[in-house]
């Protein structure tokens, strides 16, 4: 990770404990951590700001109810796979997440039905016109979780996954110009579902850093730093793709330094053979249609136009 990133994943952890609201919200108790706050403190806050702080509030109380389930070093792990079990619930993603706990489940509805709620909901706004696809979020945060960082199972879930899929589909197709295939880029990329996958590397890289080994206060100090008011390019934006890049692929990119013709054709090769060397991936393509070893041109389009297009934006 480059010194940026350090440098921003520490001013995040010190602005956490002095701030005096979280997501640019005013007039909260500084002294509570940003997990506490009560929502009647915050004002200034827009209707999807509100509703993204109540989330969390949720994603918070479940993970201290799976903390006092069970003492074991799994509470995190329930937590997103309690949450992706209903929509990712086939025998596939528990080899890839780990199995869903039957019995938390059952504890959560008997002690806290109110938090069911999470398994189904799918998307939540943020600044106003981003949205995230939250479902998406978990399964991949529970891939990551469940092996410890194996960055085979994030390429899976995220856009690796996504990149084989449109592939398929563009091979599949009678498309020819860059017209003719943007709206099979967009049945398979959503931007609910790239942040998502964005926001899920760089929430388990906070995890695993600065976090205290909960992963509220990594989505706290994750969001505190992106939350911004502004457009989809704001630098928050801009920011947030910068660590991705470092979180997933290792490319160190400044914020004001546009990337070279050089050093795309290197990232798009090494996504693709990441791609490549994914047993899974390679297993999915076989039984649909696409070849990982041979289809390299749609891949590799699908890589260029459909996810560094997005992220170095």
């Amino acid at each position: 990770m480059g010194n940026r990133a350090k440098f921003l994943f520490t001013l995040v952890s010190v602005i956490v404990l002095f701030s005096v609201c979280m997501f640019a919200c005013d007039n909260c108790d500084d002294k509570k951590s940003a997990e506490q706050y009560d929502t009647d403190k915050f004002v200034n806050c827009t209707e999807s700001e509100q509703a993204f702080v109540d989330y969390i509030k949720k994603i918070d109380e479940l993970e201290k109810l799976s903390e006092s389930y069970k003492k074991d070093n799994k509470a995190q792990l329930r937590v997103a796979n309690y949450i992706r079990s209903v929509r990712y619930d086939d025998g596939n993603w528990n080899i890839a997440a780990g199995a869903v706990d039957t019995e938390f489940a059952s504890y959560v509805k008997n002690t806290k039905p109110e938090l069911e709620v999470l398994r189904t909901t799918e998307e939540i706004t943020i600044n106003d016109n981003v949205k995230i696809d939250l479902i998406h979020l978990w399964v991949a945060i529970a891939c990551m979780l469940y092996t410890n960082n194996d960055m085979a199972y994030a390429t899976l879930t995220g856009w690796g996954g996504d990149t084989c899929q449109f592939a398929a589909a563009y091979k599949a197709s009678t498309a020819e110009t860059d017209e003719e295939i943007a709206p099979i880029i967009e049945s398979y990329f959503g931007w609910a579902d790239f942040y998502a996958d964005v926001d899920a590397v760089n929430i388990y890289a906070h995890y695993k850093t600065v976090s205290n080994h909960r992963i509220t206060s990594a989505m706290v100090r994750y969001y505190l730093m992106v939350f911004d008011h502004g457009e989809e390019n704001s630098n928050a934006m801009k920011t947030r793709k910068i660590l991705y890049l470092s979180n997933a692929f290792g490319l160190i990119q400044s914020e004001n330094e546009p990337i070279s013709a050089e050093r795309k054709a290197q990232l798009i090769e090494f996504m693709y053979q990441s791609i490549k060397q994914n047993g899974f991936l390679i297993i999915w393509g076989y039984g649909n249609g696409l070849s990982v070893m041979d289809d390299v041109e749609f891949i590799k389009y699908g890589i260029e136009h459909a996810v560094l297009d997005r992220i170095l934006l």
